[in-house]
Parts: structure tokens; sequence; C-alpha cells
């Protein structure tokens, strides 16, 4: 008799498992509820990868483009000038790892070139190609991470995008370098450089923010 109650007892139990799932509408008659199913955050590492990818060929395009307004003048350059001595020039915790004029991927790159091979970079090609490896590698990683923290977002995330261009430019191009001694300090270049560089983080936490979103419908 106890085997035949517990039997019952779990036939009873899968029931209310069954129908908890179920609740009335107004009519009375009783509707699914589906579980929300839970974002592919493997599919938002690799969709923001990706996306990163698009966001730096905006960016690019937005030098380009800034360049092209300022008579052929790169304002990158800004970085060898100076305009006046002041307590925020260097706010490095580590000392000083970059060379006049260098930007901090490319200080990032040469360093660890060096620390590989031994030798510094053979030509300023070989700096540039550094460079661009760093920019590409950090804003990968930036991207990946934006994938896996917004997956639920819409397609058009605009705010999601302005904050990673916010957060990179902070974190990746303002404070970040200065503390570990790849870049000079606040003041250690004109704030007309600030804002430039602001704008093209910004163009690209957006690009990439779409794209990734894009991707992420798309891939199966």
């Amino acid at each position: 008799m106890s085997g035949i109650s517990i039997g019952v007892a779990a036939i009873m139990a899968v029931r209310r498992m069954s129908t908890s799932r179920r609740t009335q509408t107004g009519n009375g008659q009783p509707v699914r509820i589906e579980k929300r199913r839970r974002p592919d955050r493997w599919k938002g590492f690799v969709a923001g990868m990706l996306g990163s990818a698009v966001g730096e060929l905006a960016a690019t395009r937005y030098w380009d483009v800034v360049t092209e307004n300022r008579g052929g003048y790169d304002p990158r350059r800004m970085r060898a000038l100076n305009p006046k001595p002041d307590a925020l020039d260097n706010i490095s915790l580590r000392g000083q790892y970059y060379e006049e004029g260098e930007s901090p991927t490319s200080a990032m790159g040469r360093m660890l070139y060096e620390r590989l091979t031994g030798r510094q970079p053979s030509s300023p090609e070989m700096r540039t190609a550094l460079s661009y490896l760093v920019r590409w590698l950090m804003g990968g990683l930036g991207g990946a991470m934006y994938g896996v923290t917004r997956a639920r977002s819409g397609l058009l995330d605009i705010r999601g995008g302005l904050g990673l261009g916010l957060g990179s430019w902070l974190l990746g191009d303002e404070v970040g370098p200065s503390l570990l001694g790849f870049s000079a300090g606040p003041t250690g270049y004109p704030v007309e450089l600030h804002a430039y560089g602001l704008g093209a983080h910004l163009m690209h936490g957006v690009v990439t923010a779409l794209s990734t979103q894009l991707l992420r419908r798309l891939l199966p």
C-alpha cells in the first residue's frame, strides 16, 4: 500500500510541474508560458570580435576625413607638441615607456616586439604595423566584452555603442596608458587631440555595436 501511495504522489508531482507553466487568460483558456531562452554568450563573443573589426575600419576612415579637412595634417602628430609644462604631464606609476611623439599603441607594440625578439623594430613601417596590431587586439577585446554583456540589446543599440566608445577612450586612450607609462598625462598634449580621440572612439563604439548586433542575428 505504501508503494501505491508513493507512485500516486510521484504522478501528482509531475502533473503539478507540467501545469505550473500554464496560466489562465480572460476567457479561461490555458496558455503555455515558454521559458525565456538564455542568450548565447559565445555567439556574442565572436560577433563582438568581428564587429570590432568593422568599428576599426570606421575609426580609420574617421581619421582620414579629419586629416583631409585639416589640409592633410594628421592631428595625432600633436602628441609631439607640449604647449607648456604642467603637473599632470606625467602621471605614470611605472616610469616612461613611450618615445617622443609615439602613440600609446605604438609604444605598446614596440615594447612587446623588443621583449619577444630582443631588438627594436627595424623600420617605421614595422612600428606602424605593430601599432595597428595592438589597436586591433584591444578593440577586439572590447568588442567581445560588449557582445557578451549586451547580448539582449536591440539591433540599434546606440546607447551601448556610446558607452563602449566612451569607456575605451577613458581606459584605453586617456587614463590607462598614462598610468602605465605608455603616454603622457592629460596635459601632456593639446586639448584638441583629446577631442579628436573621443570622436574616433565614439565612432568605433557605435559602429562596433551596430555590427555586433547584426552579426549576432546572422550567425547560426
